[in-house]
């Protein structure tokens, strides 16, 4: 792994994840994580500044990390997180995939 390379992916959950979002994001995703330093995440913060029904959002929420893991993102091999759960000003602290 190449130390001084990183990846900083977010996906937001506005809508159900498509073939596109595979294709053009998850995919590439998961081959980066063994190459290098990767920190992929939920921009959920994003999604809240359009009008949204909380509950509908809380499930895009899970449904997306279900199926980032299911599309073979390794929480061992990259830094899997949720934006409203870490830490805005210091990132030096490793946010949390949590719900």
């Amino acid at each position: 792994m190449h130390q001084d390379t990183r990846r900083l992916s977010l996906l937001t959950p506005s809508e159900h994840l498509t073939l596109g979002n595979y294709l053009g994001a998850l995919r590439p995703m998961t081959l980066h994580q063994h190459q290098v330093a990767c920190f992929f995440g939920i921009s959920d913060l994003h999604a809240m500044t359009a009008a949204h029904h909380p509950a509908t959002l809380r499930t895009l929420i899970t449904e997306m990390r279900t199926l980032m893991l299911a599309c073979g993102l390794d929480p061992t091999h990259a830094t899997l997180f949720r934006r409203t759960r870490s830490s805005p000003t210091c990132w030096s602290a490793p946010p949390t995939w949590a719900s």
